[in-house]
């Protein structure tokens, strides 16, 4: 990469919550093009660690936080100093203060996750083996926390469907995020803290209200839990909104990608589409689109093609489609939509010969 890009690039500065700050060393952060410039800047890290250690040590890296595995200590001591020598290459230096050799054992933190072997005397193959788990940091939940603190005071006079609106994002892209970890303990502690949060708020709210008319008010039961959280909004399509459960998140494991599938190959593109697509369909979303995908099992029913194709993503290049037109008395309700691509939704011939009887997924 021309070098006087990369210096402009690095002394752009950011832009933090509306306010310009100037770069005064090291890759912006916050930036859009951050990760960008770490992947420049980082380009080759990993072969030389292969080499410098004889294919004894792996590198995982994000951005510009990475880790290195190495069964051996020796090694990964020596790896240090073959590490700040690419680093000084390229003008950079390992933060030592954050840089340390630990095992696995003893556990350690990477994007926003803490990992660590515990051990587990059920796991006995020749000699004992422990049980390998990841969940989020304490700092992680120490955020969110504080996310969730400010959210309520500085919406604790509006609606509580206001507070609803602005608090369940937070919550939902937090649980996203973990859903693939050991979070369940997390998820119900923070579901804990958002409860008592907003309670104690409506308690202060409403004094004169006792506890039978708070729950009255500002609860109901669903199967068999009580105390979830509902309020009415202000619009006639959406009468409710429920705050979300974060508790109730399901665990995915996530499945390892092939090493050897490239993205950029052809005969890798249908296992690339129906990875991207498994990645969305497992999100917690009221995304309509998103809803319509999993329904339609992620095909589009006019051309027969993914959705998640050359033609478009499930979130922004495809179009709904009314089956009955609006216009013509249909409803704006799921049962009567559909996801098109664009091409697809476009081409009048094809929809004039589109039955929704063609698909199963659409019936209920």
């Amino acid at each position: 990469m021309d070098k006087k890009i990369l210096s402009k690039m690095l002394k752009a500065g950011v832009m933090n919550e509306g306010s310009y700050q100037d770069t005064e060393e090291g890759i912006p952060q916050g930036g859009v093009i951050s990760p960008i410039i770490a992947n420049l800047c980082l380009d080759g890290l990993d072969k030389t660690i292969k080499r410098a250690s004889n294919n004894k040590a792996t590198l995982v890296r994000y951005a510009d936080d990475f880790i290195i595995v190495s069964q051996n200590y020796d090694i990964l001591d020596k790896l240090i100093l073959d590490v700040n020598k690419f680093l000084k290459i390229k003008g950079l230096e390992l933060n030592m203060e954050k840089s340390k050799i630990t095992k696995i054992e003893n556990g350690f933190d990477f994007v926003g996750f803490h990992f660590r072997e515990f051990s587990d005397s059920t796991r006995e193959i020749g000699e004992k083996k422990g049980i390998f788990l990841y969940k989020p940091t304490k700092e992680s939940l120490q955020k969110v926390k504080a996310k969730i603190k400010l959210c309520v005071k500085e919406h604790s006079q509006l609606p509580l469907w206001m507070l609803f609106s602005k608090l369940n994002p937070i919550l939902r892209g937090w649980a996203n995020y973990y859903s693939s970890s050991t979070a369940k303990l997390a998820y119900t502690r923070i579901s804990k803290y958002v409860f008592d949060s907003i309670h104690r708020m409506i308690k202060i709210k409403h004094p004169k209200l006792n506890a039978k008319a708070l729950k009255s008010k500002f609860y109901h039961k669903v199967n068999n839990r009580d105390w979830l959280m509902s309020t009415s909004t202000e619009f006639k399509r959406f009468k409710k909104i429920n705050l979300f459960q974060i508790s109730n998140t399901p665990i995915k494991r996530t499945t390892m990608i092939k090493l050897d599938a490239n993205p950029y190959l052809g005969e890798f593109e249908e296992y690339f589409n129906k990875r991207s697509l498994n990645m969305c369909f497992n999100q917690q979303t009221n995304n309509i689109r998103l809803k319509l995908a999993k329904r339609q099992k992620g095909m589009c029913p006019i051309c027969k093609e993914s959705l998640n194709s050359q033609y478009g993503n499930i979130l922004y290049e495809l179009e709904i489609h009314h089956i009955i037109p609006v216009v013509s008395g249909g409803k704006n309700i799921l049962k009567n939509m559909t996801l098109l691509h664009k091409t697809c939704h476009r081409d009048r011939a094809a929809l004039e010969n589109f039955d929704v009887k063609m698909d199963e997924p659409y019936e209920g």
